[in-house]
């Protein structure tokens, strides 16, 4: 049965904490010896996840006729995060995982604390799994692999997503669309109180950089403890 999604509501609660759990449960687990012997077969778990859950919804979408060029191309953050972090969990490439931490832990968790869902259907427990997925695997492969973050790499991701958010602006600009919500307000960004289009841009930037001192925090934290 499809219901309507409301923002904090004991369904959007449930899988708040949900998410959490399974974030420790991950992290508990990267700290063991096992998870570094099963490296290989967890990296292929997080790609499986992150494909099959796309392709599901990508499926869904041409079936029920409602796919568009200008809503369904793989070009969010959360989209680019999915692709970054795959790519450092298979290649072990620092860069990479500096970019994926930032931009999954970040995306991750606005897209699970606000969602940018109408209702509650099929795609509602997938939508928040592969959200997790994108906060879990850059926290797996910094434990697993021991990489640090350098306080640099905060300004070196912020300097590439301003660069990044400035060239979907120019191609939502050409296609009509708004990729990486850099060209229209969504109603999720009200839950923050941000002010209309083009005025929330700064405030985002300025979360982000907020942000990222978080999690870089946050990761010095998770390694000490």
């Amino acid at each position: 049965m499809i219901r309507p999604f409301q923002l904090f509501d004991q369904n959007h609660l449930a899988a708040i904490a949900a998410c959490f759990l399974a974030l420790i449960a991950v992290i508990f687990y990267a700290k063991k010896e096992q998870a570094i012997q099963h490296r290989k077969r967890d990296v292929w778990i997080f790609t499986i996840v992150f494909i099959l859950i796309e392709m599901a919804l990508v499926g869904s979408k041409i079936i029920q006729k409602e796919w568009s060029i200008q809503y369904n191309l793989p070009l969010h953050l959360c989209d680019f995060s999915a692709f970054t972090i795959i790519y450092a969990l298979h290649t072990r490439s620092r860069k990479a995982f500096e970019l994926g931490y930032y931009w999954g832990c970040v995306g991750g968790l606005m897209a699970i604390a606000t969602p940018n869902i109408q209702t509650i259907d099929w795609y509602f427990i997938p939508f928040f799994v592969w959200h997790l997925f994108l906060i879990a695997g850059p926290f797996y492969q910094m434990l697993v692999d021991n990489f640090r973050l350098s306080y640099k790499s905060i300004y070196t991701t912020l300097a590439t997503t301003i660069l990044l958010a400035s060239i979907m602006m120019l191609f939502n600009s050409w296609l009509g669309s708004n990729y990486m919500f850099v060209s229209e307000k969504i109603t999720s960004f009200d839950a923050l109180g941000l002010p209309n289009y083009p005025y929330y841009l700064p405030y985002l930037a300025l979360i982000a950089l907020v942000m990222f001192h978080l999690f870089w925090a946050a990761s010095l934290l998770v390694r000490k403890k």
